[in-house]
């Protein structure tokens, strides 16, 4: 069996055991539209989990650690394991996130207003353009706050626990 396998029988022993989401293997098989003997190859490490399994169990779940392994099989985690910047401690870092962030979303917010009035048209070249060419740099400072946030997090209910 794979790391990368491993790690997926791991997680997904893990959801059924936290009591908070309600999984069981019916339960899961339901969600799934699957039959419960390929939940239990799935449990047991005998099959691969197809990556629409775990999106099933996100929407029922809402478990950030389904995003962080949907990202680890997707080629943008490819990108952002090279590209990410590392927010731990860094305001400088912190803050360029920040901008790029607020930045991406005003050009958001811009065109899908222009897009729900119908009016997306040729004067916006340059701002579609623009959000093009951010999108990148936007998608790698989200996932860096992203992961900056929960491991904080985490730390911090770590910190109140003991």
């Amino acid at each position: 069996m794979s790391y990368e396998m491993k790690a997926d029988v791991e997680l997904l022993r893990d959801l059924i055991d936290d009591e908070s989401h309600n999984l069981s293997v019916k339960r899961l098989a339901h969600l799934t539209d699957l039959a419960k003997e390929t939940v239990y190859a799935y449990i047991n490490g005998r099959i691969n989990i197809p990556l629409c399994f775990w999106a099933s169990v996100l929407q029922h779940t809402h478990d950030l650690r389904i995003v962080e392994l949907l990202t680890r099989h997707s080629e943008v985690d490819v990108f952002l394991r090279n590209a990410v910047p590392n927010l731990d401690g860094d305001e400088t870092s912190i803050r360029a996130a920040l901008e790029s962030i607020e930045k991406f979303h005003a050009m958001q917010k811009y065109l899908t207003k222009a897009l729900a009035d119908g009016e997306i048209n040729q004067k916006d070249t340059d701002a579609v353009k623009q959000f093009n060419q951010h999108y990148v740099e936007f998608i790698a400072h989200s996932h860096a706050v992203h992961r900056a946030v929960n491991k904080a997090f985490r730390a911090a209910i770590a910190g109140a626990a003991s």
